[in-house]
């Protein structure tokens, strides 16, 4: 039987701390029909050696200055010629070597196929199960990292250079509310994602609910949104005069309350 061909795209800027665990738990799949492709943003300290090292294991790699980490993972889909195209960014990791054989050891003819993350957030790590699709106007139902997507489509929509910290969101938008792909949810951990905050950030947040509003204007998404940047506006403020322990249960009850939302 014929392997489906992966492609696997890594984008890297000034990564030389956390990119060679990247590579690592790439070359290291047991799956054999894997193309591996690093896009490099023009790294200045040291990550080009690293790459290098590795360089008979990798199919394709570039180093040049990009417009963004959305410009530069629109060149990996460019060059990938794999069935399916998955994104592990520098200091991400693939679960176990054999992952990428379990989800495909057998023919998979999904649009998308999903798993569950194990979040790092500075060494201390916690399961992220992931989501009917449907969460999706909620949230990424996903890590960006545990998502196979068929080639093709990646190339018929990309990633809007609009958006700087959201572009996966919106892209994964676009194919839900085309209600005419197919979704695959796996129970199997995927991968390691390196959790560094940035999608709780308030930028993010403005930046998802320009998303929201672009898709369905005022709705309940985008009231959803709303509260959720004030929310986070409002603690950001908080953290600079509350004591910790009334920050915790702030915490604590926004999540009973997004939760009953949903």
């Amino acid at each position: 039987m014929i392997q489906t061909k992966i492609s696997i795209v890594t984008v890297v800027y000034n990564g030389v701390q956390i990119i060679e665990e990247t590579i690592i738990s790439v070359v290291n799949q047991t799956y054999q029909n894997i193309e591996y492709i690093i896009i490099d943003g023009g790294s200045f300290d040291g990550t080009q050696d690293i790459i290098k090292k590795y360089e008979e294991k990798i199919s394709y790699w570039i180093s040049e200055k990009d417009n963004g980490i959305y410009h530069a993972m629109n060149k990996g889909i460019e060059i990938a010629s794999g069935n399916y195209i998955i994104f592990m960014n520098a200091g991400d990791q693939f679960y176990k070597k054999e992952t990428i054989s379990h989800i495909f050891k057998e023919t998979i003819n999904y649009d998308l196929v999903y798993g569950n993350t194990l979040l790092n957030t500075n060494g201390k790590k916690s399961l992220s199960r992931a989501k009917s699709f449907e969460k999706i106007n909620y949230g990424m139902p996903f890590c960006h990292q545990s998502v196979f997507v068929k080639q093709e489509l990646m190339r018929q929509y990309n990633f809007s250079l609009n958006y700087k910290l959201a572009s996966d969101y919106n892209f994964f938008l676009i194919l839900y509310n085309q209600h005419k792909y197919s979704f695959k949810r796996t129970d199997e951990i995927i991968s390691i994602y390196d959790n560094c905050g940035a999608s709780m950030s308030l930028d993010t947040i403005r930046e998802k609910l320009m998303i929201i509003k672009k898709h369905y204007s005022f709705s309940r998404p985008f009231v959803f949104y709303f509260c959720q940047l004030k929310y986070y506006t409002f603690t950001s403020f908080l953290k600079k005069k509350l004591p910790h322990s009334l920050l915790i249960t702030l915490i604590k009850l926004k999540r009973k309350i997004w939760s009953f939302s949903l």
